[in-house]
């Protein structure tokens, strides 16, 4: 894409800026995700591995035995002509959470709730928020600088 026509130079900042927009909304979608999912706790490894009969808690709907949401962590990386969001399974994906009348606590009292840092992820949120609008800013600019040019012919 890199020709001899000044359009074609407008072309590579628009495509980069896309890519961004595109990883931004990527990475809100996997905050709002693990926002979500932040409460969906789930019975120790040790717990989910015994076989039990089901039992449904009255507010949670959570099943003894059903493991606790995985959250994702995204990160942007650099590709050629763009860049990208890749999302991995969090690590260590629960903490333990001491909650004995749950009804999918272990024989400790134990449950595993998501490792999700509402700070994290609304920090997250906004980093995409000022990345979309630098991004979308970029577009205009390449918009009007592309209007003038052709203004001069």
């Amino acid at each position: 894409m890199t020709g001899n026509k000044p359009e074609d130079a407008m072309v590579s900042p628009v495509l980069t800026s896309l890519t961004a927009l595109i990883a931004a909304s990527a990475q809100v979608r996997n905050s709002a995700s693990n926002i979500v999912n932040a409460q969906r706790v789930g019975a120790p490894k040790a717990a989910a591995s015994r076989a039990g009969a089901p039992n449904f808690a009255s507010a949670s709907s959570t099943l003894v035995g059903q493991r606790a949401y995985q959250p994702g962590r995204s990160t942007q990386v650099s590709t050629l002509g763009g860049v990208k969001t890749v999302t991995r399974p969090a690590r260590p994906a629960t903490t333990p959470l001491y909650a004995p009348g749950h009804p999918a606590a272990g024989e400790n009292g134990f449950i595993d709730a998501p490792a999700v840092s509402l700070v994290r992820e609304f920090t997250n949120i906004q980093r995409a928020r000022q990345a979309y609008r630098a991004s979308a800013k970029v577009i205009d600019t390449a918009r009007t600088m592309h209007n003038k040019l052709l203004d001069l012919n």
